[in-house]
């Protein structure tokens, strides 16, 4: 019967009661006529499912700002920054739960992006004609002396320290570097002069840069901005299975053409990149040789993508659409039905890559933030 039945039992003997005692966990079966007792085993647990993980988000209310245009965030995913057009800079140093403005005196410009460096000590901020600006707090700006007058600045990002950075202009296909805290700046012409740059990633020691522009190519350098090598080699990932699966052959390598490239992201070290196309779809790439096309998502109006610091885990928006996030390096991704639809236009991720800051333009004007757990 069991093998650990107390008492021999005769076959005839009948069950008369079943009693559960708590505090050994054990059934006592009692039979009739007798004090033998059968203790049968505890009953097995009930399985609980295993426990999976998901984003949970929380929209941000920072007083008197709307019209956003551009959010940072640092690894700790602790210092924050909102910067809006014509708009004081928002900083926050305990993740969004409250925000700080800028009290520079007259920074109130049209901000274009916005950078912090992984300690979240060293930050930075482009504008439309009105140069480029720097922070070790979030709260007092000083301006660079970066060109001013009739230059756009699309982006700008430095190394680990800010010993190294590195900006773009809109027009003339320039690029500036400076390696003494901003106060000079050197600008490089890339293989075509007359493109739009819209992106910029580096690694944390400067040493991998990579760049994107408008109805063009990816770009990338090796020796802090000098020299921009045309990385314009790829292949379309083959998916199988259901749409957002991530079973998936690579077709042939072949070559781009140009295409109106938004933005672009590395991880920590350079090795694992994505970028996205607006209108069109996601790239991945190992070190930036060779670009991979994922279109298990459909064309896009991309605006903005963003990588934690091993680049496994990504997240990106799109205008008058939804947040998409992937755990697996690009290949699959999750559509983010909350906040929902909105006219996303930037997002960031903190190193580990499970807190996420976004923000949209006018006409909805928000920012939310993201915590996978």
């Amino acid at each position: 019967m069991f093998n650990n039945t107390k008492s021999n039992l005769s076959e005839n003997k009948k069950f008369s009661r079943i009693m559960r005692d708590p505090r050994r966990n054990f059934t006592y079966l009692n039979v009739d006529n007798d004090d033998d007792v059968v203790v049968v085993p505890p009953f097995p647990p009930k399985p609980i499912p295993p426990y999976v993980p998901s984003w949970s988000w929380t929209q941000v209310e920072i007083p008197d700002t709307n019209d956003y245009v551009a959010v940072a965030s640092d690894n700790s995913g602790q210092h924050l920054l909102v910067a809006a057009v014509g708009e004081r800079i928002r900083y926050s140093d305990n993740s969004g739960s409250t925000w700080f403005t800028d009290t520079t005196p007259g920074i109130n410009k049209n901000w274009t992006n916005i950078h912090s460096n992984s300690d979240g000590n060293i930050l930075f901020a482009c504008t439309s004609q009105k140069g480029i600006y720097k922070s070790t707090d979030g709260v007092n700006w000083s301006i660079t002396n970066a060109p001013k007058n009739n230059f756009v600045w699309n982006d700008v990002v430095c190394n680990e320290n800010g010993s190294l950075i590195i900006a773009c202009i809109q027009i003339e296909g320039k690029i500036y570097n400076s390696i003494d805290d901003g106060f000079t700046w050197t600008p490089y012409t890339t293989p075509d002069a007359s493109f739009n740059w819209r992106g910029l990633a580096s690694n944390d020691t400067g040493n991998n840069l990579v760049g994107c522009a408008s109805n063009d190519f990816i770009y990338k350098s090796t020796n802090d901005g000098v020299d921009w090598v045309k990385k314009d080699r790829y292949a379309e990932v083959q998916y199988s299975g259901v749409n957002l699966d991530f079973q998936h052959i690579t077709g042939a390598i072949a070559t781009f053409d140009p295409k109106d490239w938004i933005d672009i992201t590395s991880n920590s070290v350079g090795t694992k990149l994505a970028a996205c196309v607006a209108g069109g779809y996601i790239y991945t790439s190992i070190s930036g040789e060779t670009w991979y096309e994922h279109r298990n998502l459909g064309p896009k109006d991309w605006r903005s993508i963003t990588s934690n610091s091993a680049g496994d885990k990504l997240a990106a928006c799109v205008n008058e659409g939804y947040i998409y996030t992937s755990i697996d390096s690009g290949y699959s991704w999750t559509q983010q039905t909350i906040p929902g639809n909105e006219a996303w236009i930037s997002i960031a991720s903190n190193g580990a890559g499970d807190r996420l800051i976004i923000c949209s333009a006018d006409p909805d004007s928000s920012v939310w933030i993201g915590v996978f757990s």
